[in-house]
């Protein structure tokens, strides 16, 4: 809603013109002036510095504190939604029935705040790394390669070679519990596979 604080005012005015012949004319015109309104200002200072947030909530559900603390984080709400729609590509969305678009805004809500926990933790531990997308991006390196040679019954697979730089990643995440023998093993369920610890030196591992 826009708010006039000004009036227009029309004022005439004599505009003298000399012609080539040396004739003096004189043009009757007119000019627009603006006026601020002295009421009307007076009345918008008394807000000068001021707003008002509102919230839903009653009394006793929130401080005053609170609402204006949480109206300052907005930005943070907008930069997730920003993050949402691009990073986490909530779009398109191929569902139409109401349970499946609510289901697929949950998955995208849920990876945003995989990608929150693991900027915090990187930030947290000052690692090199900060970007969500640049860690997983290293990880995505660390893979279990499965081997189907003709004429044997059972795949070969062996673990990627772990950098210490991976180590370091999930060390900082506080996953690096992941890496036991205890939890590898049965991935590994063949019996044909690349030892292990041939892979990492078994001491930089939790056992």
């Amino acid at each position: 809603m826009a708010v006039i604080v000004f009036s227009s005012r029309l004022d005439e005015v004599i505009i003298k013109t000399v012609s080539s012949n040396g004739e003096t004319k004189e043009i009757r015109s007119f000019r627009a002036a603006l006026e601020p309104s002295r009421e009307r200002l007076g009345a918008l200072e008394r807000y000068d510095g001021l707003y008002c947030i509102t919230t839903d909530l009653p009394c006793d559900k929130i401080s005053d504190e609170e609402a204006i603390s949480a109206y300052r984080r907005k930005e943070r709400i907008e930069d997730a939604f920003r993050t949402i729609k691009s990073d986490v590509k909530v779009r398109p969305v191929y569902v139409r029935q109401d349970e499946r678009v609510r289901g697929h805004v949950t998955v995208c809500v849920l990876a945003y705040l995989l990608e929150a926990f693991i900027e915090y933790r990187m930030r947290a531990h000052d690692s090199k790394l900060k970007r969500a997308s640049d860690v997983l991006e290293a990880l995505s390196e660390c893979t279990i390669d499965e081997y189907n040679i003709p004429g044997s019954k059972e795949a070969i697979r062996n673990l990627t070679m772990l950098t210490q730089e991976h180590l370091q990643i999930l060390k900082d995440l506080g996953l690096d519990d992941i890496l036991s023998m205890k939890l590898i093993r049965p991935i590994l369920t063949s019996t044909r596979y690349i030892p292990y610890d041939d892979l990492v030196d078994p001491s930089s591992l939790p056992q």
